[in-house]
């Protein structure tokens, strides 16, 4: 993850490479190509760090994200309410088409919200992830005045062709005197972005440039080019803003209480670390497993994940930690989960990496009222604290050192937390489940399905 100013020096935050005091914005929106929601995401947590209270909104459409307060047709009242327990919201109107997404709101909820929050951040614009972005008549949904509006396009749309890699790109074509078929070239990303009809379109108040996606030498030596052709006509920043995220299972101890080795028996019919990666597997990371079992090392690596032997069980947990560690170069984060928690959700991992993404401390773990437990997120600057763990101790020692700066997230279900160390305690559990199931099926006549 790197983040440049228009001279390309490196900038710890995004929000001052692109010349912006949010202290002194209250609505900003974002319009253009793919990479809106991960900006929008950055500037709302270095909104958080300077204090500042949020909410995350749309006037098109946006996905639901889970691991943030989420109001769905609320009213102001209750929007105010819930910025009461939580610095940041997430609002917008019930989505008639996609239960998985929230629809826009009105010029006059915008201004409702700007009398509660410091700062509104907007996602104005739709691009079906692609790169780049052309819009249509009624496109961006800009209503009112934003204090600022930031067209954002992809640096991996250069040598693609406009079919492939923008939307609508007859459009884009079209305002370029081009073809569809014709490649894209860092002259045409500049056009684009500066364009009144391109990703500028409908702004009155101040304007900014972010290139997102400079992954790579050649990605930001075309960024440099952009830049170069836009120098004098408008403030921009480049990124990439995507961080690289590693899942380490831990799936390495000796099961001493279970007499036998636990993460293969059975759960549901499915050995217990099974239930573990196929919800990790749903994630967008980068998967790694610490182990000391030929056979889960052999399933794991069927299904193309890197592997790590840990041929010395005996020196605790810390040791499969300092492995995963070790053996995920240029890593910003590190999620530590263990393979004995077969009830874990895929909806509470997934929350989880967003709860950690607006992290100010880029600590992040998962309770249950009172009870804390895994899986936990570390953000890298805290790498030496993570390698100085010794023993059978893992994470949760660092959690209480920062205990003031952790992000938790909240699960309703203390069963999502439970790791099985007896044969006596998954016995227990499982006939709590066929309970749970029986009445289930009670009430609605079915019963409950499978995770996968």
């Amino acid at each position: 993850m790197n983040v440049w100013n228009r001279n390309m020096s490196s900038m710890e935050k995004l929000s001052e490479a692109l010349d912006l005091d949010m202290t002194s914005c209250r609505r900003i929106g974002l319009v253009g190509g793919g990479g809106k929601t991960t900006a929008l995401f950055r500037l709302a947590r270095e909104a958080l760090e300077a204090g500042l209270r949020v909410i995350i909104t749309t006037t098109t459409h946006m996905k639901m994200e889970r691991g943030i307060p989420l109001l769905v047709d609320a009213q102001p009242e209750a929007v105010a309410e819930a910025l009461t327990q939580s610095p940041i919201v997430m609002t917008g109107c019930r989505d008639p088409k996609n239960p998985e997404k929230i629809s826009g709101v009105s010029e006059e909820m915008l201004q409702a919200y700007e009398k509660l929050a410091n700062l509104v951040l907007v996602e104005a614009d739709g691009a079906k992830r692609l790169p780049l972005k052309a819009p249509a008549g009624w496109e961006p949904v800009l209503p009112g005045r934003f204090d600022v509006v930031i067209g954002v396009a992809g640096v991996d749309a250069v040598g693609k062709p406009f079919a492939d890699t923008c939307f609508r790109p007859e459009l884009a074509a079209g305002l370029l005197g081009k073809n569809v078929s014709d490649v894209v070239v860092p002259a045409d990303l500049a056009e684009l972005l500066c364009h009144a009809g391109g990703a500028k379109k409908s702004v009155t108040g101040s304007y900014r440039i972010l290139l997102n996606k400079a992954d790579g030498e050649k990605a930001i030596a075309c960024a440099r080019e952009v830049l170069a052709r836009i120098a004098g006509r408008e403030k921009a920043a480049v990124a990439s803003l995507k961080e690289k995220m590693v899942v380490v299972l831990l799936a390495a101890g000796n099961s001493t209480r279970f007499h036998g080795n636990k993460l293969l028996y059975p759960v549901d019919g499915i050995p217990m670390y099974l239930h573990t990666l196929e919800m990790v597997r749903k994630l967008p990371v980068e998967i790694l497993a610490v182990t000391q079992y030929e056979e889960i090392q052999q399933e794991m690596e069927s299904y193309g994940i890197h592997v790590i032997r840990n041929d010395a069980p005996e020196e605790g947990i810390s040791h499969s930690i300092h492995l995963g560690i070790r053996n995920s170069e240029g890593a910003d984060a590190w999620m530590f989960v263990v393979c004995d928690q077969p009830y874990l959700r895929a909806e509470t991992l997934e929350a989880l990496l967003t709860c950690w993404a607006l992290s100010p401390s880029r600590l992040a773990a998962v309770r249950c009222g009172d009870r804390e437990g895994n899986p936990n997120v570390f953000g890298r600057r805290y790498r030496e604290e993570l390698l100085a763990l010794s023993g059978d101790r893992g994470g949760r020692g660092i959690l209480k050192r920062h205990a003031g700066q952790v992000s938790w997230l909240e699960v309703s279900d203390e069963k999502e937390l439970t790791d099985l160390d007896t044969r006596e305690q998954e016995k227990a559990m499982r006939e709590k489940s066929e309970t749970e199931g029986k009445k289930e099926v009670e009430n609605t006549g079915k019963w409950p399905g499978k995770k996968f």
